[in-house]
């Protein structure tokens, strides 16, 4: 009688139990809202990356610290600045060999007037 009732109940007979299998539950509930701060962590930084200035910032603290001479130290130049700095420096380069040409025509006028050979 104990075992009809036992079977009745679902319980296995002898008091032996079977295995179950294990279910995997996934992340935990600490995990998922780790993962999800983190998220928004990497997206509030690119956010700032991308819309803050920080440059103008860093050299207006520096200008109103009296830090001038340490910006260029501490700032570095974008693309475009450096872009125009090789423009003007191939401009001025440019100039000094047009100025030896000009030199050089004048040296030879001198020459001329003087009689020098």
């Amino acid at each position: 009688a104990a075992a009809a009732a036992a079977a009745a109940d679902g319980a296995p007979p002898h008091g032996r139990r079977e295995a179950q299998a294990y279910v995997d539950p996934g992340p935990s509930t600490m995990r998922r809202a780790l993962l999800v701060v983190l998220g928004l962590m990497v997206l509030w930084m690119l956010r700032n990356m991308v819309t803050r200035d920080y440059r103008t910032h860093t050299k207006t603290f520096l200008e109103s610290t009296g830090n001038e001479g340490k910006i260029e130290e501490l700032v570095p130049p974008t693309s475009s600045e450096l872009r125009e700095a090789a423009a003007q420096r191939r401009s001025e380069a440019e100039q000094a060999l047009e100025d030896v040409k000009q030199l050089k025509a004048d040296m030879l006028l001198v020459k001329a007037m003087l009689n020098i050979t």
